[in-house]
């Protein structure tokens, strides 16, 4: 969870995700990223490096 966002999402690549779809993957350094497809992911979910986020 990230603010009030839920990602349910976790795909492939970037190129799996629709346009502005919240999205998570693993990128090609092997650690979980947060996308959002076609946008800027902390302005779209209004978080910063640092942030707390809970992963279930």
């Amino acid at each position: 969870m990230i603010g009030s966002c839920t990602i349910k999402k976790l795909v492939p690549s970037y190129a799996y995700a629709k346009k502005n779809e919240i999205v998570s993957l693993i990128g090609s350094s092997g650690f979980l990223e947060i996308a959002v497809r076609d946008a800027n992911a902390d302005v779209v979910l209004g978080v910063k490096r640092g942030d707390i986020i809970i992963l279930q």
